[in-house]
């Protein structure tokens, strides 16, 4: 895939995704793409978060979240809506496996103003939910929103 202003089509982005894979060291490489107007916003990756001696921390970063960090990290503001595209491959042959963002990802995509997500289930099968099929959190986890925020230097905002 050319910039990522290139419009998206499937098969270059999934040959995206794989390139972005192939550096992942975790078992579970997941790549999560933002999309705008046909456009590739930003990507994000799954990876461990490491303390000053690069040991690990103890977190991981969902690709998802990765995502939204990097687009608000560079300044990019989410528009009204944005679609995201999630793919996971195997770690020993780069088979595409299931990858449905979990409850908070859909929680913080949901709240970024994302309409849609594309991802890849179980039986290898591109599925796409919209907006309204998220899950929402009854009660977050106390305190998660505002980490995040102190975190990252990033705000949601709730009411979309």
């Amino acid at each position: 895939m050319g910039s990522q202003g290139d419009v998206v089509r499937y098969d270059s982005l999934i040959r995206f995704a794989e390139s972005l894979a192939s550096d992942i060291e975790l078992p579970h490489k997941v790549v999560a793409f933002a999309v705008s107007g046909g456009r590739v916003m930003d990507y994000g990756v799954n990876q461990l978060r490491y303390n000053k001696n690069r040991s690990v921390f103890g977190l991981s970063v969902h690709a998802e979240m990765d995502l939204l960090n990097r687009m608000y990290r560079r300044g990019k503001t989410a528009p009204e809506s944005f679609r995201v595209y999630t793919y996971r491959f195997n770690r020993d042959d780069a088979t595409v496996r299931c990858a449905k963002p979990c409850q908070l990802c859909q929680h913080y995509l949901k709240a970024s103003g994302c309409t849609h997500v594309q991802y890849v289930n179980d039986c290898g099968i591109i599925e796409r939910m919209a907006k309204r099929d998220f899950t929402t959190m009854a009660s977050e986890p106390k305190g998660l929103t505002e980490l995040f925020i102190r975190n990252n230097g990033v705000s949601f905002n709730e009411s979309r």
